[in-house]
């Protein structure tokens, strides 16, 4: 929250001006939103040997880019995350999420400035592709005929639907920007291995938990204070 706070006071002029005035009330309508994220994923079921005996998954970095519509108390939100992985020690992987987010914001506020809120929703998730040997995923998965040919480099990912809950909170730096950290925990079910674009049922997929810490910005379309009606 200091960065935070050295980044507000930045805008203003000064850092010591951001305890001097009185805080900015928040934006409400449409905005745009953009963040860096760090995601450490720990998967559930099958998911985890089957990364494992690639190499173990890494965590990694990551950028959000979101936008919605909040009024007064609720809202709604859209997102996509793409992030950098780790594969092993020198392999890497993508992985992506899209999100449809309710958003409800707290009344009461954390230190006269900062805003809380807390949404719910639903996320797609794909951790991969990442480009591996055909040898390295578990022959008890049954994905592969032995006494068949076939590329001996293949692309894997698994895919998934699952939950997303998140705290965060907003300060105003201007009636249209807010700057923002988050806090959440994905909960999926990657349920299907995508082999070289074709998708096969994971047996016993379990359940991933993929927690995020973030910071970002959002752009507001209305001044803040605006009585918005939601």
């Amino acid at each position: 929250m200091v960065l935070l706070a050295l980044l507000a006071g930045a805008v203003t002029g000064s850092p010591l001006a951001v305890q001097a005035q009185a805080p900015l009330p928040m934006p409400s309508g449409f905005w745009y939103q953009s963040a860096v994220e760090f995601t450490v994923p720990t998967l559930g079921g099958d998911n985890g040997p089957i990364w494992d005996a690639m190499g173990g998954l890494r965590a990694g970095p990551g950028i959000r880019l979101g936008a919605g519509v909040d009024g007064d108390r609720v809202g709604f939100g859209l997102g996509l995350t793409i992030l950098s992985l780790g594969v092993g020690d020198h392999r890497q992987a993508t992985g992506t999420s899209l999100s449809a987010e309710f958003r409800y914001r707290l009344v009461e506020q954390w230190m006269e400035s900062w805003h809380t809120v807390l949404s719910l929703g639903y996320v797609r998730t794909t951790i991969g592709p990442a480009r591996v040997g055909r040898g390295e995923i578990p022959e008890s998965l049954g994905l592969f005929d032995p006494a068949r040919g076939g590329p001996l480099i293949v692309e894997v990912a698994s895919v998934g639907d699952g939950a997303r809950f998140n705290v965060e909170l907003l300060r105003s730096l201007s009636p249209r920007i807010t700057v923002e950290g988050r806090l959440g925990l994905d909960v999926v079910r990657l349920g299907h291995l995508s082999v070289d674009a074709f998708n096969h049922d994971i047996p016993t997929p379990g359940v991933s938990l993929l927690p995020v810490l973030s910071i970002g910005m959002r752009i507001w379309t209305h001044d803040g204070g605006r009585e918005s009606g939601y």
